[in-house]
């Protein structure tokens, strides 16, 4: 898994660098904004993928071979009708964007429409492989999956290069590359799977008991991704409609980066979460609040030293990347950063409530509190506020979530919230407050990139400790040294 993320982390960097030189800033933030259109229903897209991952995993966890045959044929029925609604709505609404709301140059409409249909297929394609996916997740076939991974992103990498060989109008070229790898991903999930998993043949299945239960967890789940999807990708517009390409440039660039980063967490999540999944089903709730609380901590001291790496080397980092940075980026891209501070802490708590599979409170508190942003940051703009300000609300309103979701745990798995605070929000705190003392000396004296480097790597050994032995039982300090080899 760290394999494929180190391949994943160059890969993407590297293609990020070519595509926006190909593209033009213009150009790279009209697929930007595009792709928002798309993604805007992206809810739909994961809908059901967290369901039949815990489906596949609960059933694993029982030994229940038979009944993993039939989650994963009614996925399957499933994704197909979630896909026809998501082309649906996707080219209703994105045409109806384009043509009226966005602010894109007249002469690279045609290429936007062609891009948007590009992008839809794409979409649709990539919603019928979620059943393989988790499929292959939920048999801890790690390797496998970080091998497909490994060979998408090496695709796109072939696809950046074809853009510089290749005459034609960049774009819809591009759109078009993205749609072909989506189509040799599909293909190549569905065979491996076929041949390697007796669940995953395919057979006309309609357990209505099954469905309903994937359904209601679906369903309130819909209410959290969506929130989260109109907010991130509505934000997008509404940075379009206000300030134009560029800053849509901008953001994509501080999204690009936090994507690259996302790997160092998920690759944890994605292990850790069946896990979890299979400890609740198996009724071992001590194993099942030793991870969360664990995991938690893990989560959140990896995306800080991660945080600390890129905001005190912003600049030059952006620079040896992209060559020429945006206008804003740098400023986004410190923003984004806070923003997955504190949203490591969410993925522990979203395993807890799917494992349960009480989603209705959750998921309507996310719903609510996740969709606050996008008014408060149209409202903002449109009173003149900065373009930093969508970035602002988005780190306010998740916090306040957070809180929110937090005090829902006791009361579905009873894990107690004052444990949660002293052995996860306290030491998280604490090791937050000394990177921060760090930046502030960082910028106080406005170092060459060598002294912020070696401040930024003292800054992370400081943290590490901190969380070691101030954060870490001594229960989880004694499988750390296990894992290192340093007892046995």
């Amino acid at each position: 898994m760290y394999l494929r993320m180190a391949v994943l982390m160059v890969v993407t960097l590297y293609t990020s660098r070519v595509v926006l030189q190909q593209l033009g800033v213009e150009d790279y933030g009209v697929y930007s904004v595009v792709g928002s259109v798309v993604a805007f229903f992206s809810s739909l897209r994961g809908m059901f993928s967290s369901a039949t991952q815990r489906f596949l995993n609960y059933e694993s966890g029982r030994g229940n071979t038979s009944k993993m045959r039939d989650v994963f044929s009614t996925s399957v029925i499933i994704h197909l009708c979630v896909a026809i609604l998501f082309c649906i709505l996707s080219e209703a609404i994105g045409i109806w964007f384009l043509e009226y709301k966005a602010n894109i140059a007249p002469e690279r409409m045609v290429a936007a429409h062609y891009v948007l249909q590009f992008s839809i297929v794409s979409a649709v394609i990539t919603i019928m492989t979620i059943p393989y996916d988790a499929v292959i997740i939920s048999r801890e076939k790690m390797g496998v999956y970080a091998y497909m991974s490994i060979a998408e992103a090496l695709l796109k990498l072939l696809s950046a290069y074809m853009l510089i060989i290749v005459k034609t109008d960049k774009l819809i070229l591009y759109g078009v590359l993205q749609l072909l790898i989506a189509v040799i991903m599909r293909i190549a999930n569905g065979v491996y799977c076929k041949h390697k998993f007796e669940e995953s043949h395919f057979a006309l299945c309609w357990d209505k008991s099954l469905m309903k239960e994937m359904f209601s967890i679906a369903g309130w789940n819909f209410f959290g991704n969506t929130s989260f999807a109109i907010t991130n990708n509505g934000l997008n517009m509404l940075l379009n409609v206000f300030g134009g390409p560029v800053v849509n440039a901008a953001r994509n660039i501080a999204y690009q980066v936090s994507a690259v980063l996302s790997h160092f967490v998920s690759n944890i999540a994605v292990v850790i979460n069946p896990h979890s999944v299979k400890s609740y089903a198996a009724g071992d709730m001590k194993r099942v609040s030793d991870v969360f609380f664990f995991s938690s901590k893990v989560f959140f001291i990896i995306q800080l030293v991660l945080v600390v790496i890129v905001v005190f080397l912003t600049q030059p980092l952006l620079q040896l990347w992209l060559g020429e940075v945006p206008e804003y980026t740098v400023l986004f891209v410190h923003l984004v950063m806070y923003h997955s501070l504190v949203r490591a802490f969410h993925s522990p708590i979203n395993t807890l409530f799917l494992a349960s599979g009480k989603m209705r409170t959750y998921q309507i508190t996310e719903g609510i509190v996740l969709a606050m942003p996008l008014l408060a940051t149209y409202i903002g703009l449109k009173s003149g506020a900065p373009y930093s300000f969508a970035f602002v609300s988005m780190i306010f309103f998740e916090l306040v979530n957070l809180c929110l979701i937090v005090a829902l745990v006791h009361k579905v798995t009873s894990i107690s919230i004052t444990k949660y605070f002293i052995n996860v929000i306290l030491p998280s705190l604490i090791c937050f407050g000394v990177a921060s003392l760090f930046y502030v000396l960082n910028e106080g004296l406005k170092s060459e990139f060598w002294y912020s480097a070696i401040c930024a790597m003292v800054c992370i050994c400081t943290i590490l400790l901190l969380m070691f032995f101030m954060g870490m039982s001594k229960n989880e300090r004694y499988h750390i040294y296990k894992l290192l080899r340093i007892v046995k």
